[in-house]
């Protein structure tokens, strides 16, 4: 269902995602940042091009470049002129062969030191393209689920495989969001974190389908806190959520990984128009789409994934701090 602009005229209150999209000041000067997520460093790749040209090798070349001036052209560039530019060039290559190194290195680190504490990396850090699938899918990885399952998604080998890993570790990954559930002690957010504790107990009681509706009925109250503004459109909360990965700085990796995993949920249909209903998680058809295409145990899986992780990161945040209401302060 397509909707129109939105033209507010009032003051826009800070929200999720806010701090996030800030432009850092090389983005300001017109420059790109280096340590945007979206710029997709591959840091295997890069640490594994770095002996390619290692100094004994750029040595060896340097040698027989002049050699061959001192064989060929020797009345152009004698070789002790040629020298000692070759040998300035070595020492270049040197300090920049370490320059790079250096990069790659705390690109590393700071990507370790924002990561969710749920992840399990350690040498073997998944590229963020390889990461961004599994969000824009709508899975969420940030807080939950447990390390190992949230390494099966990211390396699995496309959205049915991905699938296949959240149904055979179901009761696992329902397991973790109670973990959660239980350690949040949020006074703004108690009564939807109970509320959520009941999908999960729903679910464990093979209630699957009062799961799932308690689970988005949840999700969508606490947007509506989180966005709270006189006129709450979906399709322009979607659009700030969706924006949240690709302005994300390293350090808002948690934050832009939580949010980045709903707009998935959020896209809007209309049946009276032929729109066929959504067979993967949706916030609109589980409140007007009741039936076997939305209703499945995949989906409550993902409703209180991402209820819960949303929960969690609002809580973390702080952007439940602020006169009571989720959000503002962010």
């Amino acid at each position: 269902m397509t909707e129109k602009p939105e033209e507010d005229d009032h003051k826009e209150q800070p929200e999720p995602g806010k701090e996030i999209a800030r432009p850092s000041s090389n983005d300001e000067a017109g420059q790109d940042s280096s340590n945007r997520l979206s710029d997709d460093v591959d840091t295997e790749r890069l640490r594994a091009a770095l002996p390619i040209m290692r100094p004994d090798v750029f040595k060896r070349i340097t040698d027989v470049i002049v050699g061959q001036w001192a064989t060929n052209l020797p009345r152009i560039i004698p070789p002790d002129v040629f020298k000692p530019i070759t040998d300035a060039i070595f020492g270049q290559w040197t300090t920049t062969q370490r320059t790079i190194a250096s990069i790659a290195t705390r690109f590393v680190e700071q990507l370790r030191e924002a990561a969710p504490p749920n992840w399990d990396v350690e040498d073997d850090w998944p590229r963020l393209s390889a990461i961004t699938a599994v969000v824009e899918e709508g899975i969420p990885i940030a807080w939950i689920p447990r390390g190992e399952i949230v390494t099966a998604l990211i390396e699995a080998d496309g959205a049915e495989a991905r699938q296949i890993i959240l149904a055979t570790r179901e009761m696992d990954v329902i397991e973790d969001c109670d973990r959660y559930l239980d350690s949040m002690h949020d006074p703004v957010l108690d009564d939807l974190v109970d509320m959520t504790r009941k999908a999960v107990r729903a679910f464990q009681g093979e209630h699957t389908e009062a799961a799932q509706a308690l689970a988005a009925s949840v999700l969508d109250t606490l947007l509506h806190r989180l966005f709270r503004r006189k006129r709450f459109r979906y399709a322009r909360v979607r659009a700030k959520l969706e924006s949240a990965w690709p302005k994300a700085a390293i350090q808002d990796l948690r934050p832009a990984l939580v949010l980045y995993a709903i707009p998935a949920a959020l896209t809007e249909f209309s049946p009276h128009e032929g729109n066929p209903v959504p067979d993967r998680f949706n916030r609109h058809a589980s409140a007007h789409a009741v039936g076997t295409i939305q209703y499945t145990r995949m989906n409550a899986v993902l409703a209180i994934m991402t209820t819960t992780s949303l929960l969690k990161e609002a809580s973390a945040s702080g952007w439940s701090e602020d006169r009571g209401e989720a959000g503002s302060s962010v």
